[in-house]
């Protein structure tokens, strides 16, 4: 029978092509423009391998295994994704909240407006009206 240490040491390094091919495959559902897309792959890959190499340097260093596995790397692209669907959640709700607050600001702008011409209006009528009484008290 075989140790778990032993069955977790069969894990060979993925070649870069078939990396390249997972990722594309679990990204096609994400909407990405195709230069984002094709560096979100540069990226993954690069995480991967940067990980997969720091494991054996902390390996050497201190005789402790780091397992990187292919579902490691599944994991690194489903938590982008989720990660890219959130920030996209939020920056919509922002984006709302922002149109809300000029939609606010623009009726109040409508409505000091209308304040101002009715006020000018008062104002105009009271200081004909004051002239009026004045010319009439004086004459």
């Amino acid at each position: 029978m075989y140790s778990l240490h032993a069955w977790l040491g069969v894990w060979k390094a993925w070649p870069e092509d078939a990396l390249e091919m997972v990722a594309n495959k679990f990204l096609e559902d994400v909407d990405l423009e195709d230069n984002v897309r094709v560096e979100t792959i540069v990226m993954c890959k690069h995480f991967h391998e940067s990980v997969r190499l720091m494991s054996h340097a902390y390996f050497d260093t201190l005789r402790r295994h780091n397992y990187v596995t292919p579902t490691s790397y599944l994991e690194l692209i489903l938590t982008f994704k989720n990660l890219l669907a959130s920030k996209r959640e939020e920056i919509l709700m922002l984006k709302n909240r922002y149109l809300t607050g000029l939609d606010k600001l623009q009726f109040a702008a409508s409505q000091v407006g209308v304040g101002l011409l009715s006020f000018i209006t008062v104002m105009t009528k009271s200081y004909f009206t004051v002239s009026r009484l004045i010319y009439l008290q004086f004459c």
